[in-house]
């Protein structure tokens, strides 16, 4: 099992001026401030709609094995993965409870 930066508890925080855009079968998340944006594929837009909904780490993943019928070690590693990448990027924050 990989080891994740996150504890089942923690909650994140997306940033409230990103605009979401659906295209078709595409969802944008358009970073205004940054002039960027980037494409979500499945796995992607299953974890920001957590996140919108500010589920923790754990129900993410469980989100995710649902959704994908995958095992938890394979959807933390998913969810980890896709987490650390909009932190970086500054779209999202961890936040406490």
């Amino acid at each position: 099992m990989m080891d994740t930066l996150f504890s089942i508890e923690d909650r994140f925080l997306l940033r409230d001026d990103l605009v979401i855009e659906e295209v078709e079968d595409e969802f944008l998340i358009l970073d205004l401030s940054q002039n960027s944006y980037f494409g979500l594929n499945a796995l992607g837009r299953v974890i920001w709609q957590a996140l919108g909904e500010r589920k923790s780490f754990g129900q993410i993943v469980e989100n995710i094995c649902e959704s994908f019928d995958v095992e938890a070690a394979v959807a933390a590693a998913d969810a980890n993965e896709f987490i650390v990448d909009i932190l970086e990027r500054g779209l999202a924050r961890k936040i406490d409870g």
